[in-house]
């Protein structure tokens, strides 16, 4: 591993690192910007870790259900569900609704994502990203408290007695800023000359604040967690490269269709390649607003009692997951709609009332594969177009390992037909001469938790002491938190 000092960020130096490719020349290949502490434990553990990972992934069954002797709390913190276990189990023990819910008393609790206890209603909810735009400003201390208190009671674990991972998000796209007349990497690029022309035409970047707002967002995690709760020790990481980890392998590109959005991340030898991330803004929620509009279109009101709502906004969550579907071929399914009437499908939305779902069962889906304007061009381009522009950022000679692992992951990926649809859409834009292979994740609702899980029970995060821990956080503070990859 090599690197080049670029100018000072947060007042530590910068370095782009480079990895080895596995050519003939041994080229280096550069994947991101990463501060003096980042790169320094790279050094450190890059080697170590990719074989400790290596044999876990070889060894991937031997994941447990049920852990006697647990390392540490594993904490999938997603802006619609949120999975809890502990390191070494295969899957989550508790897949919660990301808010709190209050009853008539005033007390607090949380629900499990697909189930409504009947003797806990509630009278007002709170949701933990009331909004993702603001959110160091936006998100309130005192409900994470609660929350992660609740966590804990569910797990019957004391926060101090175990350390945590916490598993997160890129919340936003500076991405692109590294590639801004950046000679080197864009000329070692496959994208097309019109989008190279207009990033050399931009001056360097001499400052880049990466991710901002996943920064801010980790230190309220921090301060919440070793000052109210006095957890031990903490760990952050990308649910991303967690789940590329869950999928048994390190190379690849993780397409992350989450509730709000959709991230698209290469990853090559188990390194994030930053500047080619690409993001859009469609996720999971807009095809229940779909849905939802459906609902209201045929005259059932939402405005009711809070704990209506609730239960209305759930069973069409779960409706929409359960009923809608992507056609192969949206002309042509709108053609076998006008044919037969045995198409609609019913569900319960609350007590008798029950809505029928037509054509809104794959015209809803196709939201996802809508166009967006795409990073560098501004061009509009649909889903498969996004990934391909995002492995062109990308060095050449890392096309083929990328495109032949593409991996879905979140529970948008789970619709009826998405994998064939998504297949087709990128054989049709990506280079003919070249071997494509998409595949669902193992489990695309928790393949984050499950990498997590993996990592937070390999050795070198005790033996080269890569949590952070209490006393760490009480001499540097909430900054400490940007050391975590």
């Amino acid at each position: 591993m090599s690197s080049k000092t670029m100018p000072k960020h947060c007042g530590k130096s910068m370095h782009r690192m480079y990895i080895r490719k596995g050519t003939e020349k041994r080229k280096w290949i550069p994947v991101g910007y990463f501060c003096d502490i980042c790169s320094g434990m790279f050094r450190k553990v890059d080697l170590m870790k990719k074989r400790e990972i290596d044999e876990v992934l070889i060894s991937f069954d031997n994941l447990v259900e049920f852990e006697k002797n647990p390392r540490a709390v594993v904490i999938d913190l997603g802006s619609c569900m949120t999975k809890v276990g502990v390191a070494g189990e295969s899957k989550p023990r508790f897949i919660f609704d990301t808010a709190i819910y209050y009853n008539e008393a005033g007390k607090t609790f949380i629900r499990q994502a697909n189930y409504q206890d009947p003797k806990k209603k509630s009278v007002r909810t709170v949701n933990i990203f009331q909004d993702t735009e603001n959110i160091e400003e936006e998100i309130d201390l005192d409900t994470l408290e609660l929350f992660f208190i609740h966590i804990f009671d569910e797990l019957k674990i004391k926060p101090e007695d175990l350390p945590v991972l916490i598993v997160n998000q890129l919340l936003d796209d500076v991405s692109l800023e590294y590639l801004k007349g950046n000679t080197e990497v864009v000329n070692d690029s496959s994208l097309p000359s019109s989008a190279k022309e207009l990033l050399l035409a931009e001056k360097p970047v001499k400052y880049v604040n990466r991710s901002p707002r996943l920064y801010a967002f980790r230190r309220k995690l921090a301060l919440v967690l070793f000052d109210r709760l006095n957890i031990s020790e903490l760990y952050f990481s990308f649910e991303e490269i967690l789940s590329i980890y869950a999928n048994e392998s390190v190379t690849g590109v993780i397409v992350g269709l989450g509730n709000q959005n959709t991230r698209i991340t290469p990853i090559y030898g188990g390194f994030v390649i930053s500047h080619a991330s690409n993001f859009r803004s469609v996720g999971a929620k807009d095809v229940v607003n779909i849905v939802k509009k459906e609902v209201i279109n045929q005259g059932m009101q939402m405005r009711k009692s809070v704990e209506e709502q609730d239960i209305m906004q759930k069973n069409i969550r779960i409706a929409s997951e359960e009923l809608c579907y992507v056609s192969i071929d949206p002309n042509g399914e709108d053609k076998k709609w006008h044919n037969s009437d045995k198409l609609a499908r019913s569900f319960r939305l609350i007590d008798n009332d029950f809505i029928s779902l037509e054509k809104t069962r794959y015209q809803a889906v196709e939201v996802l594969f809508k166009n967006e304007p795409l990073s560098v061009t501004k061009t509009p381009g649909n889903l498969a177009e996004a990934v391909v522009e995002s492995i062109q950022k990308c060095d050449r000679d890392l096309a083929k390992d990328l495109y032949s692992n593409i991996i879905l992951t979140g529970g948008a990926s789970k619709y009826e037909g998405f994998l064939e649809r998504f297949t087709r859409e990128i054989r049709m834009v990506a280079p003919q001469n070249i071997e494509i292979n998409v595949s669902l994740s193992t489990d695309g609702v928790s393949s984050g938790w499950i990498g997590g899980s993996i990592i937070a029970s390999i050795d070198i995060f005790y033996d080269r002491k890569l949590w952070i821990t209490k006393e760490e956080y009480n001499e540097k503070g909430s900054s400490v938190v940007e050391r975590c990859i």
